[in-house]
């Protein structure tokens, strides 16, 4: 259809519509034209969209003036996948999403005001990319102003104080949909990386673990063609911690991630149910002649020895105590006769 000679009624309706509709609206009108096709041909018949209809159709400024689940999480995907362009006669965000993912975005209604373009594959083998893009100067000068330009070698904070608190589980989580990826390495290892640039500021993130009291570790590489930085979290316990804050609303994501976190669940289960240090921060150690147990706590990324004990209730209450203690998040504490970790996980 692509060297299909335009007929007299399809070019009555570009001469028609195309001002005030654009080449998405003309798309619609005539069927089995790709974009790139319905825009050359306009140019060449000196057919341009109306300037101010064109403003007004893409109204993006609720974004950056009425924070929700959705303007969060869509700002976390352009923090982690997008690129803004602002210049004097071109103001775009631009994100790039593989075919799956962008159609179940889509069907969220995530990209209504973008135009969408179908990327040319120079790898068979490669997947299928779509390029989403829209003009709007307004919210590319906000994003700018919020280091959005310079995304790969600072930290998110900027706009993390502009957005609610209630909605930064939506943007961690666009951010980790866009950069993030969860792989399960044997039966006792589950970690969670994000790929950055390799000067990148991960100060948003590392204050984040801290907070939700995460292990995680930070590591440069360089490659022969290229370079780069992975934030890494490890350890079953700490990838649920993370999962079950980016997930605590579960509005909007792509469920391939979202199955990660389901699988990371089960195999807590399996870890957890009939673990005998069935208590938080309480470890087993095999002795020469008795088991005894060993509470440790966890602070700003060191492991705190706290004391051995005959019991796992004894090293449970310990442990308790030195939570209070250090004031932490009460929520770690435990409670004699369940186990800790299904009531965490949301299991029970």
């Amino acid at each position: 259809m692509k060297n299909k000679r335009y007929s007299k009624k399809e070019i009555g309706i570009i001469k028609k519509f195309y001002p005030q509709e654009g080449s998405l609206g003309i798309q619609k009108r005539i069927i089995g034209r790709d974009l790139d096709s319905l825009r050359h041909k306009a140019k060449s018949l000196g057919v341009t969209v109306n300037k101010e209809f064109a403003y007004s159709k893409i109204d993006m400024s609720e974004l950056i003036t009425n924070f929700n689940e959705k303007s969060s999480y869509l700002l976390g995907l352009i923090w982690g996948d997008g690129h803004v362009k602002v210049k004097k006669r071109s103001n775009t965000i631009n994100i790039r999403l593989q075919e799956n993912d962008f159609k179940e975005l889509e069907s969220f209604g995530i990209f209504n005001k973008f135009h969408i373009y179908k990327i040319k594959k120079t790898i068979k083998t490669w997947q299928q990319m779509y390029h989403a893009s829209v003009g709007h100067k307004i919210l590319a000068e906000f994003l700018k102003e919020h280091d959005f330009e310079q995304k790969s070698i600072t930290s998110p904070y900027k706009i993390l104080n502009k957005i609610p608190e209630e909605f930064h589980s939506d943007f961690f989580r666009g951010w980790y949909d866009a950069d993030g990826c969860s792989t399960y390495l044997n039966k006792n290892i589950w970690r969670i990386s994000i790929a950055g640039s390799y000067n990148q500021d991960w100060v948003c993130l590392e204050y984040l673990c801290k907070k939700l009291n995460i292990e995680y570790s930070i590591q440069q590489r360089i490659f022969k063609k290229s370079r780069g930085s992975c934030f890494f979290i490890s350890k079953m316990i700490n990838v649920n911690r993370f999962f079950n804050f980016i997930y605590k609303k579960n509005v909007i994501c792509l469920s391939r991630k979202y199955n990660c976190y389901k699988n990371a669940k089960i195999r807590a289960i399996e870890k957890y149910s009939n673990y005998i240090c069935m208590y938080n921060g309480v470890y087993k150690n095999h002795g020469k002649k008795k088991i005894k147990f060993i509470a440790r706590g966890f602070n700003n990324g060191k492991n705190i020895y706290i004391g051995t004990y005959n019991t796992s209730e004894e090293a449970a209450l310990a442990y308790n105590k030195w939570v209070i203690e250090q004031k932490k998040n009460y929520n770690e504490l435990n409670i004699i006769g369940k186990n800790f970790f299904l009531d965490f996980y949301g299991l029970n």
